[in-house]
């Protein structure tokens, strides 16, 4: 975990936080907005130190380290980007691995539908490999494919989109036909 100070460091070297919040690096954030994400970092990474000591999220963990092993390095998100980067004559593989060594090559589980029901987050259809920078802008409902590469918020329906673009219509409604089966 990181002091407050290291913290802090982290964001003014790099004009990100370790922990994938959101920043708009055309802006500095003052004192007191970043003692806010730091005190944001320190909730998360408690109410995460609590569950992780509970059976339901040792279940979780345990597959979400499977998915980690299958696709490591979200060669499977590069694959669907590399396509779309053909189709749009765009180039977001370069922009996406660029800003994800900026976030630490950290490679996340994402889930593609949330976590509830309880069983959606075991369900290792709903788990995909993601850079950090690209799960963390899904996550803030953050728009990832602007040409511009603007950030902006999207709407429930876009970030559908996105998914769907990311792991196909097949593979979306199946998860969406799960979900509703319980």
């Amino acid at each position: 975990m990181y002091t407050e100070e290291e913290y802090k460091n982290y964001y003014l070297k790099n004009r990100v936080f370790p922990d994938g919040q959101y920043s708009n690096k055309d802006k500095v954030l003052n004192d007191k907005q970043l003692k806010h994400k730091y005190e944001n970092y320190i909730k998360r990474t408690e109410k995460k130190k609590i569950k992780e000591n509970s059976d339901y999220m040792t279940e979780v963990f345990k597959i979400e380290e499977e998915c980690k092993k299958e696709n490591p390095n979200a060669e499977r998100f590069y694959i669907k980007i590399k396509e779309l980067d053909i189709e749009w004559n765009t180039n977001f593989e370069c922009y996406f691995k660029k800003m994800n060594k900026i976030f630490g090559d950290i490679y996340d589980p994402a889930h593609i539908l949330g976590r509830n029901p309880r069983f959606m987050a075991i369900e290792k259809e709903n788990i995909e490999i993601l850079p950090r920078f690209v799960h963390s802008n899904l996550d803030q409902y953050l728009e990832i494919f602007d040409k511009e590469y603007k950030h902006y918020t999207i709407s429930k329906e876009r970030h559908e989109e996105i998914w769907r673009l990311i792991i196909g219509n097949a593979r979306y409604d199946e998860l969406l036909q799960l979900k509703s089966s319980t």
